[in-house]
């Protein structure tokens, strides 16, 4: 069976119907469990929401929707940790979407054998649908120690390491003594994320969860080309601004999971470190940078 797919929505009507048509689009949703979990509104944003919630009522995007509301506003980051931990206590694996990505066709079909032939490896600890274009010349699939929060999966078995502490990642990660490397050696400054979250400053969930696989030593499977665009860098959202760093020109129609080595891909980590790097920010701007990247649903974890 196709593993269950969680979409997390807040109040952008326009974004989630291009997201569920896109998703409805993919021969697999006419056999698959969607569970919509939609935040509760803000003030000033009731009449969004409820519109939101009258586009998932709209048809059967899927060949089973349930909608699950929130009176009260949650925020991204306790809404995705409570939803993925609840779905998860009902199966073995997740596929976790939010509502301003927009899919390719061949986007549940590549998901789901994924997750069916690595379900027993415990070194794979997660599903990428997204990869920013790479000046490197890749095979179909291969592994990296970096993820992604922009269309991706999971089992079980590996959200079960997931640590909601920021102050106990970092100073584990100071401990191993691989803080370089999981700055993707120089590449983005993911541990400054951590010191904004001990300090209150930032509430993210995906550097957490990068921090817990990159612990683990485990790692991400990435398609050559990417299968999911990210249609929210319109200022349609909080702290999101737009960045052509990651953006897609066209998405892949498929990807074959085949047999790989299970090992990190050097030419890839290479190529994501070039392609993320910028010029570090003033001090002044740095909070500012960070939360335009990172603090919404609207960016992924690279």
């Amino acid at each position: 069976m196709p593993a269950n797919i969680a979409l997390f929505t807040y109040a952008r009507p326009s974004h989630i119907r291009r997201t569920l048509e896109s998703l409805a689009a993919n021969p697999q949703a006419s056999s698959s469990r969607l569970v919509v979990f939609s935040d509760g509104p803000r003030a000033g944003d009731e009449s969004k929401v409820a519109a939101v919630r009258a586009i998932v009522r709209e048809r059967a995007w899927c060949g089973e929707v349930e909608l699950r509301e929130s009176s009260e506003n949650c925020g991204l980051a306790v809404s995705i940790v409570s939803g993925v931990s609840a779905l998860l206590s009902e199966s073995e694996s997740i596929i976790v979407l939010e509502d301003d990505l927009e899919l390719s066709p061949g986007f549940l079909a590549y998901m789901n054998a994924a997750l069916e032939r690595y379900a027993g490896d415990e070194r794979v600890m997660s599903v990428a649908g997204y990869l920013p274009p790479l000046d490197a010349e890749l095979p179909e699939t291969f592994l990296m120690r970096t993820t992604t929060s922009w269309g991706w999966a999971t089992w079980r078995r590996a959200w079960a390491d997931y640590e909601p502490d920021a102050r106990s990642l970092a100073e584990r990660i100071r401990k191993t003594g691989q803080l370089d490397s999981f700055n993707l050696d120089g590449g983005y400054d993911y541990f400054e994320q951590l010191r904004l979250n001990i300090e209150g400053r930032l509430k993210t969930w995906a550097v957490l969860w990068y921090a817990s696989i990159f612990l683990r030593g485990g790692l991400t499977l990435h398609p050559r080309q990417s299968l999911v665009e990210n249609i929210g860098h319109d200022h349609s959202g909080t702290h999101c601004a737009p960045d052509e760093r990651f953006a897609n020109s066209r998405l892949a129609a498929s990807i074959a999971v085949g047999d790989i080595p299970v090992e990190p891909h050097a030419g890839a980590r290479v190529a994501m470190r070039e392609r993320l790097h910028t010029p570090s920010p003033k001090p002044r701007g740095l909070l500012r940078h960070l939360r335009a990247f990172f603090q919404t649903s609207h960016v992924a974890l690279r």
